[in-house]
């Protein structure tokens, strides 16, 4: 009797470590998607308007999902509406920073490092390259180089 009640408990063990992983890797391809989702609309903003948006004040949506206040170019919405949480949830958050002389970028912030790893895994092969792993105060963060062509 001990026997069996161990192996259930090492299978039930080997359940839930299998379902969290599997949570995780979800989470990561749903966040990735919407990174592709948000640099499309990037691109086709830059594409609009010659040049891709400066960093909006908040740090969040630069401009996809509404017309910004003084833009002097704008044709979208390029996207249905800039999402306030990742898939993660926990506070983590999207942002978009742009400025002339500089990469732009699109990064993912406020992970946990295991969330972050299987975030960055998902969106290394989506993003040719192009993605950084970065660790600071606040947690871990993913970022895509979206480029350096800005409006004039």
């Amino acid at each position: 009797m001990a026997t069996v009640l161990t192996l259930i408990g090492i299978l039930t063990v080997l359940a839930i470590l299998t379902t969290q992983k599997l949570i995780q890797r979800a989470r990561a391809s749903a966040t990735a998607t919407q990174l592709v989702f948000m640099r499309t609309g990037l691109l086709n903003l830059a594409t609009n308007c010659e040049g891709l948006p400066p960093t909006a004040q908040s740090g969040g949506d630069p401009g996809l999902a509404y017309h910004p206040e003084g833009a002097r170019c704008w044709g979208g919405p390029y996207l249905a509406h800039w999402p306030a949480t990742t898939s993660f949830g926990r506070g983590t958050r999207f942002r978009y920073r742009g400025e002339v002389g500089a990469t732009a970028q699109l990064s993912v912030e406020a992970l946990k490092a295991g969330d972050a790893r299987a975030l960055a895994s998902e969106v290394a092969p989506m993003f040719a390259g192009q993605a950084q792993l970065v660790s600071s105060q606040g947690g871990w963060s993913v970022s895509v180089n979206i480029g350096t062509y800005y409006q004039k």
